[in-house]
């Protein structure tokens, strides 16, 4: 039997295939936000902060960049999830489109 390409039955594979890349487009953006030497550079800047206000006792300033550094570590672990989600996703997505080009015989 010669399957029909236009076969109304048959899911947009086109427009999941472009999802799909558009989400690893953004995963990508995603990991190379978590590689930014400035994220890194605005961390130790923090941390430093914070070691040195505790030498000083200043506790006003330790506090506040110990919160930098707990609000960069929930927004860091934030991404990590989401990343772990999208990843999740695709993974689920490519196997849809898998099956459907198996199941319909069609490679696009």
């Amino acid at each position: 039997m010669v399957t029909n390409v236009t076969n109304s039955n048959m899911p947009d594979l086109t427009r999941l295939q472009q999802l799909l890349e558009e989400s690893k487009t953004v995963a990508a953006s995603g990991e190379a936000m978590l590689r930014d030497p400035e994220g890194f550079r605005i961390r130790k800047q923090a941390q430093d902060t914070l070691e040195q206000a505790l030498r000083n006792r200043r506790i006003d300033v330790a506090q506040e960049a110990a919160r930098i550094l707990e609000n960069l570590n929930e927004k860091e672990a934030e991404l990590r999830r989401a990343l772990v989600q999208q990843a999740a996703v695709d993974s689920n997505a490519e196997k849809v489109i898998r099956e459907v080009r198996e199941e319909f015989g069609h490679a696009g």
